[in-house]
């Protein structure tokens, strides 16, 4: 579950990357459509301008799906923070019998072990 949340953390910063990137690409292709129409090439300066929208239209979906993903893994976080607390009752507010008071160590044990992998 914590491997999820990694690979979850590791996804969002990855899509935030790709979005300045696509930012980056969007201000070049703003110079190059400038450019093309200071020197009177209309065509060059429409297709520069479409290749501008369009990535500007790409950083704003990657910023979308990171969004999108964060919630995901918000939730996933608040899992696992969840299942933690749902054992550490399980196993140590539970009470003991007789027959299990030698198992003390063992549940101890049991807690530390499932709540690390957890």
């Amino acid at each position: 579950m914590e491997n999820l949340l990694f690979n979850l953390k590791f996804a969002v910063k990855d899509l935030e990357r790709s979005s300045k990137k696509c930012e980056k690409e969007e201000k070049a292709e703003k110079a190059k459509c400038k450019k093309a129409i200071q020197k009177g090439n209309m065509d060059g300066a429409k297709i520069h301008a479409e290749n501008a929208i369009r990535q500007k239209n790409q950083a704003l979906n990657f910023l979308r799906m990171a969004a999108r993903v964060d919630a995901v893994m918000n939730r996933v976080q608040t899992a696992v923070a969840a299942r933690k607390v749902q054992i550490i009752i399980r196993f140590k507010f539970l009470p003991d019998d007789d027959r299990h008071k030698s198992r003390g160590n063992y549940r101890l044990k049991k807690i530390n072990q499932l709540t690390s992998i957890a």
